[in-house]
């Protein structure tokens, strides 16, 4: 992020869409500025994060048929 600057050029893109991308770098940024609006949108850090959150679908758990053939 470079302050509230958008730009999208074919070499470079600000924001990095990374950080939509990627638990590691939205985790912290909804930690630290849980209220600075991503740039170019009306979502804040913290509610990207949960939406970030929410997108995750926990893998059922398969039953296992433990009878003999």
């Amino acid at each position: 992020l470079y302050d509230d600057l958008v730009c999208e050029e074919p070499d470079y893109q600000l924001p990095r869409e990374d950080v939509l991308i990627y638990s590691f770098v939205l985790e912290p940024l909804a930690e630290i500025a849980p209220d600075v609006f991503y740039p170019g949108t009306e979502k804040t850090f913290r509610d990207l994060w949960k939406e970030f959150l929410a997108s995750r679908q926990p893998v059922p758990a398969k039953k296992i048929d433990w009878s003999p053939f």
